[in-house]
């Protein structure tokens, strides 16, 4: 368990290409919306990574 959620801590604040190089956090608080982070963590569940 704690290591799930040092990951999730990790990929939150890890900036990411397909977030205009933003944090996910910081995509967030930007406006740009959840629903692109929610995306994300759905493509990441079911193993599409691109």
């Amino acid at each position: 368990m704690q290591n799930d959620e040092k990951a999730a801590e990790e990929w939150l604040n890890t900036p990411k290409e397909l977030l205009d190089n933003m944090t996910p956090l910081e995509w967030v608080e930007s406006g740009k919306g959840d629903r692109t982070i929610e995306d994300l963590i759905g493509r990441l569940e079911h193993g599409v990574f691109s």
